[in-house]
């Protein structure tokens, strides 16, 4: 789980950065509480700039991206512990 963890931020940060140089997505003006959900704090805090909150979403599903197939081998790992551990009581 290092390599998402890792990963996943950078990837975000390098997209976001990209849009803000290139235009596509307005810079912060104002910081938003940390729990804010996505896209309505990069919204609120970009001053309501439509493209920050498309950029915001497009960053959530490149994490998304990223993390799944780690997140899918572990679930499958448990599964078969699970299964081999029900095998074993019966």
């Amino acid at each position: 789980m290092t390599v998402p963890f890792i990963l996943a931020p950078i990837v975000s940060a390098s997209i976001g950065y990209w849009s803000v140089q290139l235009g596509l997505a307005g810079k912060a003006i104002t910081q938003t509480p940390w729990p804010t959900p996505i896209g309505i704090g990069v919204y609120v805090g970009s001053g309501g700039n439509i493209g920050a909150f498309v950029v915001a979403l497009i960053c959530a599903l490149a994490a998304f991206v990223i993390w799944y197939p780690f997140i899918k081998m572990y679930d499958t790992k448990l599964y078969k512990e699970e299964m081999n551990g029900a095998e074993a009581i019966q």
